[in-house]
């Protein structure tokens, strides 16, 4: 996994804020960031522990995002405002024993650490199951039945290829990024500003061969060409 650092000067204007693993991300668009001491940012960590620290965020509001877990699970959600496409849970795992190595690299996120880090590109076999989460959104929506997201999802959306194992290949970066979904209309209130970013090859969204009905809305948001997801929230842009 490539890691670029690059260095920027403080804005401490900006609230920063850190979610924890406990704490759904899915709130991020409703939640006030308090001040606090950014020391957690700056202590060592491994590649598998930034991976699993806390959910990666496609959008600025938490509606599409992917989570990985240190015990192989995970889930991937796909929302567009009330329209749910994907939620679903995930199995996943280092794909050869050069990627289980770097996973386990000490790296240092340090925000005044300019230094440029290699260790990858680290790749993962990944699996979309068919197993729903059980709630979705900062509202707690039962995802147990069809009724619940207004329309299919998971595999009443796609094809059964959706559901087989895939390899990808991951890189990180550090910086200061908005969520891919940002549009240059996006009020700064609404975009927040991102301490890290995983950029995916190819994107964890189905390609389009394997959408049941690619001419309705897959057509039209391109799911499979969204690749980067952001975390680590250090303020707004």
């Amino acid at each position: 996994m490539y890691i670029y650092m690059y260095k920027f000067a403080q804005k401490s204007r900006h609230n920063s804020h850190r979610w924890s693993e406990a704490e759904p991300c899915n709130t991020a668009y409703t939640y006030t960031a308090p001040l606090h001491d950014t020391k957690p940012f700056d202590m060592p960590e491994t590649l598998l522990s930034i991976l699993c620290s806390e959910p990666w965020r496609w959008d600025s509001f938490a509606s599409s995002e992917i989570t990985f877990n240190q015990d192989g699970t995970g889930k991937l959600t796909c929302r567009a405002e009330l329209n749910i496409w994907i939620a679903a849970e995930i199995e996943w795992k280092a794909h050869d024993a050069a990627s289980r190595q770097q996973q386990e690299q000490i790296i240092s996120t340090s925000q005044q650490d300019a230094a440029p880090l290699a260790a990858g590109p680290i790749k993962i076999d990944l699996t979309l199951t068919k197993r729903r989460i059980p709630h979705f959104g900062d509202r707690g929506a039962d995802m147990s039945s069809s009724s619940s997201s207004g329309h299919g999802i998971n595999e009443e959306a796609l094809e059964e290829a959706a559901f087989l194992p895939k390899t990808y290949t991951l890189r990180l970066e550090q910086g200061e990024f908005h969520a891919q979904s940002y549009t240059p209309e996006q009020a700064p209130q609404h975009t927040p500003r991102f301490q890290l970013r995983l950029t995916f090859d190819p994107s964890p969204y189905p390609p389009r061969e394997e959408w049941l009905r690619p001419e309705r809305a897959p057509d039209s948001m391109r799911f499979w060409e969204w690749t980067q997801f952001c975390s680590r929230q250090i303020g707004y842009f």
